[in-house]
């Protein structure tokens, strides 16, 4: 068993010249672009110089959570946010779930108190959520497109179910889109889930509750009549029910 009372950095395969080169910088710097801030977590987008990046490419783009922890007793012995979203997302990458490439995770600790943690993905390039395709959001007009998403999505979280792992924040906003093709030859889209710190395998009495939940998480911000989130959910069972 693993104990959480040191200090530690897990790095993925060819991003350590990456990882280095984010050390040294100002998490505050101005070329950071910020996506999200909370009184203990803030995210924001950073680019890597090509000399840096793995395999040399240009426009490389980490997106980068801080934690900074301030609950002493919380985190004794156990895994801060970071390490959990790790975790989170080897689950779900083992069920067969697309996800954001995760380059970097970690925690700094003095003795068994946790101070911060960090975890680091890939910026999925031009991706947008889920919130686009819901009311007020930029595509809410996109009958189509909105349909596909969530379609996509629903099968991919019984894929999940079906192994035994649970989400635990399937909001619309945890799940990315990116678009192929063109308005010519109709625009199709590729699913991609991030933001997985609390997907895990569960243990198989807790199972129907927890899956219940994934699924009104997801349902219940969409518009629409009652009849189309009943197609929506028949949908989701059609797949629970499959094999492999």
């Amino acid at each position: 068993m693993e104990l959480y009372c040191r200090s530690v950095d897990r790095i993925s395969p060819g991003f350590e010249g990456a990882f280095k080169f984010l050390q040294e910088q100002d998490f505050e710097r101005d070329a950071a672009e910020l996506l999200w801030q909370t009184r203990h977590k803030k995210v924001v987008r950073m680019e890597i110089p090509s000399d840096c990046a793995p395999g040399g490419q240009e426009g490389f783009q980490v997106v980068w959570k801080y934690y900074g922890e301030k609950r002493f007793f919380r985190y004794l012995f156990r895994p801060s946010q970071a390490l959990r979203e790790w975790k989170g997302f080897e689950t779900a990458a083992k069920c067969g779930i697309p996800v954001a490439k995760v380059l970097a995770a970690g925690e700094v600790r003095q003795g068994v108190k946790l101070i911060s943690s960090y975890f680091m993905t890939e910026m999925v390039k031009g991706s947008g959520d889920g919130d686009d395709f819901l009311p007020g959001g930029a595509r809410e007009s996109d009958e189509a497109l909105a349909r596909e998403f969530a379609e996509k999505n629903l099968k991919l979280l019984a894929k999940l179910h079906r192994s035994g792992a649970v989400h635990g924040g399937f909001t619309p906003r945890n799940e990315l889109y990116v678009l192929t093709g063109d308005d010519t030859d109709g625009q199709r889209l590729n699913v991609v889930w991030i933001d997985l710190a609390t997907c895990k395998k569960v243990p198989f009495f807790k199972r129907e509750k927890l899956q219940k939940k994934d699924l009104d998480y997801f349902l219940s911000p969409w518009g629409g009549s009652s009849a189309r989130r009943e197609e929506l959910y028949k949908i989701y069972l059609e797949e629970l029910k499959k094999n492999g």
